[in-house]
């Protein structure tokens, strides 16, 4: 059903018995993610991933929802304060921070 494909070795002889390591072709995005490849990126993945599996054993999907979904409202009324209270002080017209 499945067949398995070996993959490259990451390591070339140069012919005196040293071996040269060579990278490995790019992958995608979510290998990037499990391989750990970029730390901060992976780090809030799992991080968020872990708190929100977390939040589902000890609350309900609703309730885990609808705080998610609080916390973003919350998050984006601030910036849109923070930007007004911005640019009343430095007397601009940037405009609408979401547009």
């Amino acid at each position: 059903m499945f067949k398995m494909v070996k993959r490259q070795n990451s390591r070339v002889s140069n012919g005196n018995g040293h071996y040269n390591r060579m990278d490995l072709p790019p992958r995608g995005p979510v290998e990037s993610l499990i391989y750990w490849r970029d730390i901060k990126k992976s780090a809030v993945v799992f991080g968020g991933g872990l708190a929100i599996l977390l939040a589902m054993s000890l609350f309900s999907l609703i309730s885990v929802f609808s705080y998610l979904s609080l916390l973003l409202l919350f998050g984006t009324i601030s910036f849109r304060i923070y930007k007004n209270v911005l640019q009343a002080v430095q007397k601009t017209s940037e405009g609408h921070p979401f547009k």
